[in-house]
C-alpha cells in the first residue's frame, strides 16, 4: 500500500524448457505480512509491448509439484554391469519431498540402485544394471517417480533427455522420444561386481571410511584402480587396496545428514613390459562399475 517494491523477477531459469534460448516466463513467490491492497505489475522490460502481445498470469496459493528428467537418453552398458545415470527433479511451488525412482513394466533382470532423489535435493546419480543374458538389440525403458503431494501419493514419469550446451555457457534438459539401453557386449566376469559394505556407508564429516569391494577377475588384471563417479565436492579416494577403497569427508565442504550415492569404477592395467615406454606402461583399460551405494554423512 505505501508503494514500496517488495518482490520482482524477469525470466525465471526453467530446465524444463527443453531448447528454448530465453527463459521468458517470470515466477515470483512472496509471503504477504498483512491484509490490504498489492499492486502486481506486468511490463516489457524491452519496451516492446504493445496490443499483439499476450501475457498470461496465474496468482493463487503455491500448487506443489514435480517433473523429472533423466540424462543420458542412450545407455550403452555390458550385459551383467551397470552404468551410471542421472535424474533430474524439477521442483515446483516449493515441493521438497524425496522421489523414489523405479522402472516401468522393465524387461527381465534390469534394476536401479540408488534410484533416490533425496528430500530438497534437485538431482541424483544412480546406476542401471543389465543382466548377464541381455539381448544384443536395443531396449527401450521407461522410468517413473514416486512420491507424494500432502497426503497423496505423486506418480510422475520421467522424461529422457540430453544434457546440452548452447552458446559455451547455457545448458538444457532437452527432451528425447525414448529411453533406450544398448548392450555392448559382455563383462569379463561370470558373477557381477559388488560392493560388500552395508548400506548406507557411514562416513564421519571430516574423517574416513572403508568400502570393501568384491571384482571377480580371476586373477588375470596386474593392477586394479578405483575411481568414484560423480562424487559429491569433498568427497574423496584417499588409498584402495586389495579391494578395500578408503574415502575421506572434508567437513568444510559435506554436512552431517548429507546423503547420496557411491559409484565407483574400476580400471586395469595390462602386464609391463620391460622394454616398453613409460607411457605404455600407464595405460589402462575400464573394467567395470559398481552399483550404486547410498552414504550418509555423519557427526
Amino acid at each position: 500500500p505505501s508503494g514500496k517494491q517488495i518482490a520482482a523477477n524477469d525470466d525465471r531459469e526453467d530446465k524444463s524448457s527443453g531448447l528454448n534460448t530465453h527463459h521468458a516466463d517470470s515466477y515470483l513467490s512472496v509471503r504477504l505480512l498483512a491484509d490490504g491492497p498489492y499492486t502486481l505489475f506486468i511490463g516489457d522490460t524491452q519496451r516492446a509491448g504493445g496490443p499483439a502481445f499476450i501475457y498470461r498470469l496465474r496468482f493463487g496459493p503455491p500448487r506443489p509439484d514435480f517433473e523429472l528428467r533423466i540424462t543420458p537418453s542412450s545407455l550403452n552398458v555390458r550385459a551383467g554391469a551397470s552404468v551410471p545415470v542421472t535424474a533430474y527433479a524439477l521442483r515446483k511451488d516449493g515441493f521438497t519431498n524425496a522421489i523414489a525412482l523405479a522402472l516401468v513394466d522393465a524387461p527381465r533382470g534390469y534394476r536401479l540402485d540408488g534410484a533416490t532423489i533425496p528430500s530438497g535435493q534437485d538431482q541424483a546419480t544412480f546406476t542401471l544394471t543389465a543382466p548377464l543374458d541381455a539381448p544384443d538389440e536395443p531396449v527401450p525403458l521407461q522410468i517413473e517417480g514416486r512420491s507424494t503431494i500432502g497426503d497423496a501419493p505423486a506418480v510422475r514419469p520421467a522424461v529422457p533427455a540430453d544434457d546440452m550446451m548452447q552458446a559455451f555457457a547455457y545448458r538444457h534438459l532437452v527432451p528425447a522420444q525414448t529411453l533406450i539401453a544398448m548392450s555392448i557386449g559382455r563383462i569379463r566376469f561370470r558373477s557381477e561386481p559388488r560392493v560388500l559394505t552395508a548400506s548406507p556407508v557411514r562416513l564421519s564429516a571430516g574423517g574416513t571410511a572403508r568400502v570393501e569391494l568384491h571384482l571377480p577377475t580371476g586373477g588375470f588384471i596386474r593392477d586394479i584402480r578405483y575411481e568414484l563417479v560423480a562424487a559429491p565436492d569433498g568427497l574423496s579416494v584417499v588409498s584402495c587396496t586389495n579391494n578395500t577403497l578408503t574415502l575421506q569427508a572434508d567437513a568444510a565442504k559435506l554436512s552431517p545428514g548429507q546423503t547420496g550415492n557411491l559409484i565407483i569404477a574400476a580400471f586395469g592395467a595390462p602386464p609391463k613390459r620391460p622394454d616398453a615406454p613409460p607411457q605404455a606402461n600407464a595405460l589402462r583399460f575400464p573394467l567395470a562399475t559398481f552399483p550404486a551405494v547410498p552414504y550418509l554423512i555423519t557427526p
